[in-house]
């Protein structure tokens, strides 16, 4: 077994950026067009949110209202995580991680692949209370990989980024 440091590893890699915003469909059909001159392509994706039902929504420790989701699992590697609003909703972003809470400076990037056994979900609490029909975005910047160097993140032994350290499946803090 082996273990990847991803910075080392995406160094070597030759990356294209597709810069519209795009479904996960759509980035494998460009990273088919484009395989001659990509070991990678990145793609922006978006979710956008409108706020309904305010009143049902659960509440953290501090009586603040949250809402939280999961991480669509479209490609190998998300980073680049957005919150944006014309609504100016004041508001604090949290990832959970196995359950485990991280701020956004702790966790820069999630390696999906490596981290079949961990749910990554996102955390929107609104530290003021949010009106109904206000209008957020979450943008992303997904990675998508060939075949081989997905399967190499997958049975490294270890998987290391900046703060994170993933191994069998489950991804863990760096103490």
């Amino acid at each position: 077994m082996t273990s990847v440091n991803l910075s080392d590893f995406l160094s070597t890699k030759r990356i294209l950026h597709h810069e519209p915003s795009m479904e996960y469909n759509d980035a494998l059909l460009y990273f088919l067009q484009n395989r001659e001159i990509a070991d990678i392509i990145t793609y922006q994706n978006e979710r956008t949110f409108v706020l309904k039902n305010i009143s049902i929504m659960e509440k953290d420790a501090n009586a603040n209202p949250f809402y939280q989701f999961s991480v669509q699992r479209q490609g190998d590697i998300v980073d680049n995580i957005r919150f944006e609003s014309t609504s100016n909703l004041n508001v604090q972003l949290s990832y959970y991680i196995g359950g485990m809470k991280y701020l956004p400076e702790d966790v820069s990037e999630f390696v999906i692949v490596a981290s079949s056994y961990n749910e990554f979900e996102i955390r929107i609490t609104f530290l003021e209370q949010p009106s109904v029909d206000a209008e957020f975005k979450i943008r992303a910047r997904y990675y998508v990989l060939l075949s081989e160097d997905r399967e190499k993140l997958m049975h490294s032994s270890r998987v290391e980024t900046q703060n994170m350290i993933y191994s069998s499946g489950m991804c863990h803090k760096i103490v």
